[in-house]
């Protein structure tokens, strides 16, 4: 038997053929298009909890109007902007704020109700989500794939008539701070709405943690070059790779700084200061749990020490040039026990090689028993060889 929707009959009937029964009724559907075909005397508090029992409402506008005001809590409320922004008119003032306007501002197209939203409504919470929403509206409507510029242009006038309705108390520097803080807008599209009277060092300095190449360096000191490089290692590269920046750092880092850059991003050793480049910084960047990129991972000869070496071992990852000098029995058998690669044996000078090296070569690398003395090359071990390979 097929399902009888009351609220649809409802909304066919005249107003003096409604009864209570069938009003209860239709509100067990929880459909909220029922306020708009219900006389006010049915429209009571009990009908209304009936109706928006459950969060699923289907997607059939309804009309705030339609309930008498002093019915309309604030969950009622709530309920309607969300369903519709024409329905923010109708919500009684006191209601105007948090929740309901975070649920005004997922809407587009919002601009038409700020002359409504009461002065004391706005914070910076409010004025943030009001902006991220016009962020996206205007990504949605093309974004910054085809003209970034006029785009850009669009987002910060809609953003000046929207900060426009805002009291001043709830755009201070707190707002400009979280917003470069989110990182959801590019901080130069902010520095170009952001009032001239707040850009001080304080501004300079959280942009710096943000992208620490878009600020000039007379802003930055020692915690705020700690807490960029510290944020993401992308700010590493940028004071690397600016002449100016890079000169900061070589004047101001210190021990420290270089142990933290090195623990975050090991394939910048090459590119620290002089002072910097040592054997014990080079053991601490090679055990840094980060990938490196050994095709530029260029090492002067004198940094090459035994330890380092034994480091790279540990590493086993890639082997840069070992001086020939290095080698000796210790550090041989180092290599055996840790660098099981073998990626290291073509640099080892054939004297030191050892019975016990060939064997682990057959064993574990027979692809590398080239690289060995003939005189290990045994009958025996030719034929295991050969079935190998085989």
């Amino acid at each position: 038997m097929k399902e009888i929707n009351m609220t649809k009959a409802i909304s066919c009937m005249p107003d003096k053929f409604i009864t209570m029964e069938m009003v209860e009724l239709a509100a067990t559907e929880h459909r909220p298009e029922l306020v708009n075909y219900l006389p006010e005397k049915y429209i009571t508090s009990e009908i209304l909890d009936s109706i928006f029992k459950t969060e699923d409402y289907g997607w059939r506008s309804w009309q705030l109007s339609k309930i008498p005001e002093e019915k309309r809590n604030r969950q009622i409320c709530l309920k309607a902007i969300k369903a519709e922004k024409s329905n923010f008119p109708d919500i009684p003032e006191k209601y105007r704020n948090s929740d309901i306007l975070e649920s005004l501002f997922a809407h587009r197209n919002f601009m038409n109700y700020l002359h409504l939203i009461p002065p004391s409504s706005w914070n910076n919470g409010t004025v943030r989500d009001a902006i991220y929403s016009l962020y996206r509206d205007v990504q949605q409507n093309g974004g910054y794939r085809y003209c970034s510029e006029r785009y850009e242009q669009q987002f910060l006038y809609e953003t000046s008539v929207m900060l426009s309705f805002v009291p001043r108390q709830a755009k201070d520097f707190r707002l400009w701070k979280e917003l470069i803080h989110d990182g959801r807008i590019a901080t130069m599209t902010i520095d170009k709405m952001m009032p001239k009277c707040f850009k001080q060092a304080a501004y300079y300095k959280e942009w710096a943690i943000r992208c620490i190449k878009e600020v000039d360096t007379r802003w930055l000191d020692y915690d705020t070059v700690w807490k960029a490089i510290s944020h993401k290692t992308g700010n590493l590269h940028g004071i690397f790779d600016s002449y100016g920046h890079y000169e900061w750092f070589s004047k101001h880092a210190d021990d420290a700084m270089a142990d933290k850059a090195m623990e975050l991003e090991p394939n910048l050793f090459n590119k620290l200061p002089g002072r910097f480049r040592t054997p014990e910084r080079l053991i601490h960047a090679l055990e840094a749990k980060r990938e490196i990129n050994s095709y530029n991972f260029h090492l002067e000869p004198n940094l090459m020490t035994e330890e380092v070496c034994m480091a790279l071992a540990r590493r086993d990852s890639f082997y840069p040039d070992i001086p020939s000098e290095r080698w000796n029995k210790k550090l041989v058998e180092y290599f055996i026990e840790y660098g099981h690669s073998l990626y290291w044996l073509p640099q080892l000078p054939k004297r030191l090689q050892t019975r016990k090296l060939a064997e682990k070569v057959l064993k574990e690398k027979p692809q590398y028993f080239h690289y060995l003395r003939m005189e290990f090359i045994t009958p025996e071990m030719s034929r295991l060889l050969c079935q190998k390979i085989a």
